[in-house]
C-alpha cells in the first residue's frame, strides 16, 4: 500500500479520538469553542518547536502566505466550529453523518477545478463510503433535527471540503508540510481564542479536577487530535489526493465508535461490522484506482 494511504488512515484514527477529547474537556470545565482553540494554538506551538529544531524557514511567497492564513480561518478552522455549532441543534450521529458527506464534495470540486479525472474505481469507493457511513453512524438511530442543525453541518462538510481541494493546488505542494499546518493552525487559534474572548467563555474559575489533569488535556488534545492528525491529513491529501483521502478518512467516524464503546460505555451492533466491511471494499477500491 502506497506511503499516503498508510499516513491517511493514521490522521483518520487520530481525529477519531476527537469525541474523547471532547468528553474529557468538558469534564474539566473547558467550553467547546476554547476546546477547539486550545487544539489549534497547541498545534501550531508544538509545530514551531519542530521548525525551530529542524530549522525549516517559515519565508512563504506573500500572496500564499496571505491565502493560507485565509483559509486557515475561513475553513480550517470554521470547519470545527460549524460541526459543533450544529450538535446544538441536531443529535451527533446525524450531524457526523452530514459532514462526511465531504468526499462527494471534494469528488466534484477537484473534478471541477482540473485536479482530477474520475473514473469507475473511485465512483463506486465513495458510493461504498457513504454507505459504509450510514452503517456505523446509524442516525436514524438518535432523534430528530431542526434545520439550523442540518445547515451547520452541511456547511461544515462544504468548508472541510473546500480545505482539502485547497491542499492540493500545487502552489500549495510546494509549502513544507510542517510549516503549512502551523500557519493554518495559527490562523485558526488566533481567531478562536479571539473570539472565545469576545463570547466571554474564557473562565479559569470553572475549570475543574486537577492542575495536572488539565495540563495533560492541553499536551496531549492538540498532539493527538490535531499535530498527528492534521499533519498527516495534509501530507496525506498531497501524496495520494483529495478525492482518495477523503474515502480513507472514513475511518475516523469508525474510530470514534469504536472509542466510545471502549470508553464512554457505548454499544456496538451488527450494521456497524456490516458498514467496517463496507469501508475496508472502499479503501481496497480507492487503492487499486489508478491516479490521474
Amino acid at each position: 500500500m502506497d506511503m499516503g494511504f498508510v499516513i491517511t488512515i493514521i490522521s483518520a484514527v487520530c481525529y477519531g479520538c476527537n469525541p474523547l477529547f471532547s468528553s474529557v474537556g468538558t469534564n474539566l470545565g473547558f467550553p467547546v469553542l476554547l476546546q477547539v482553540a486550545i487544539r489549534f494554538l497547541g498545534t501550531a506551538a508544538f509545530l514551531l518547536c519542530v521548525v525551530v529544531v529542524r530549522k525549516k524557514t517559515l519565508a512563504v511567497r506573500r500572496k500564499t502566505l496571505s491565502e493560507i492564513l485565509a483559509m486557515g480561518a475561513l475553513t480550517f478552522g470554521l470547519t470545527s466550529v460549524l460541526l459543533y455549532e450544529s450538535y446544538r441543534f441536531a443529535p451527533s450521529g446525524m450531524d457526523t453523518s452530514i459532514h462526511f458527506l465531504y468526499p462527494v464534495f471534494v469528488m466534484l470540486l477537484s473534478w471541477l477545478s482540473g485536479q482530477e479525472k474520475l473514473c469507475r474505481k473511485l465512483l463506486w469507493a465513495i458510493l461504498l463510503a457513504v454507505s459504509s457511513l450510514f452503517c456505523i453512524i446509524q442516525p436514524w438511530t438518535v432523534g430528530g433535527a431542526k434545520r439550523e442543525g442540518v445547515l451547520l453541518a452541511l456547511a461544515s462538510s462544504v468548508t472541510f471540503s473546500l480545505y482539502v481541494v485547497f491542499l492540493g493546488r500545487k502552489e500549495i505542494r510546494e509549502v513544507d508540510n510542517t510549516v503549512l499546518v502551523f500557519l493554518l493552525s495559527l490562523s485558526a487559534g488566533v481567531v478562536l481564542f479571539v473570539l472565545c474572548g469576545i463570547l466571554g467563555q474564557i473562565h479559569p474559575d470553572t475549570l475543574t479536577g486537577t492542575f495536572r489533569s488539565r495540563l495533560l488535556y492541553i499536551i496531549f488534545q492538540p498532539l493527538v487530535t490535531s499535530v498527528t492528525a492534521s499533519t498527516f491529513f495534509a501530507l496525506g491529501a498531497r501524496m495520494i489526493g483529495g478525492t482518495r483521502a477523503s474515502i480513507v478518512s472514513m475511518f475516523e467516524p469508525a474510530t470514534a465508535v469504536i472509542i466510545g464503546f471502549l470508553f464512554l460505555g457505548e454499544r456496538l451492533n451488527i450494521l456497524f461490522f456490516v458498514g467496517f466491511g463496507l469501508l475496508l471494499c472502499a479503501v481496497y477500491l480507492t487503492v487499486s484506482a489508478k491516479r490521474s
